[in-house]
């Protein structure tokens, strides 16, 4: 697509000023891969909320904030969240909604579980978290074990 030649040649039907240009990246990267800006600049605090489903099994995300790489990866079955890892760049504070069930086990250090919420439209456990990289392995909808930078907890 250019702004001289628009679509196979043809401009006098197209606009550059489509919404949907961009609409099926944002909606990957914030929906899929959950990873949403919070309400201070930069990314120093953002939200990841990642949404499995449909026929999707796995799906890795990043985004370059002023503080670092943001990463989200998910692994799902049937639509259901079997894993999650994340990584939150240093200075930085995130708050991560998951498709769990609220009473998790212990903890790693930095990761804060404030309980059952609904976010976005969907039911979701929140949980706050200083920066690292954390992974979660999820069970029928319940956390089994929570690492921080390799050190599990379970």
């Amino acid at each position: 697509f250019t702004i001289e030649d628009g679509f196979a040649g043809n401009n006098g039907m197209n606009s550059a000023n489509h919404y949907s240009l961009g609409a099926c990246g944002s909606w990957m990267m914030d929906t899929q891969g959950g990873i949403e800006r919070g309400d201070e600049p930069g990314f120093k605090h953002f939200v990841l909320q990642p949404t499995p489903g449909g026929s999707y099994t796995s799906l890795t995300g990043s985004y370059d904030s002023d503080y670092g790489v943001i990463e989200s990866a998910w692994t799902a079955d049937a639509g259901a969240l079997t894993s999650y890892d994340c990584v939150i760049p240093a200075n930085t504070t995130a708050t991560i909604y998951l498709p769990v069930e609220a009473e998790v086990g212990e903890l790693p250090a930095g990761l804060t579980c404030v309980g059952a919420v609904e976010h976005n439209g969907r039911t979701a456990t929140q949980f706050e978290a200083v920066s690292g990289a954390y992974s979660f392995v999820i069970a029928d909808g319940v956390i089994t074990a929570a690492l921080q930078d390799g050190y599990i907890a379970t």
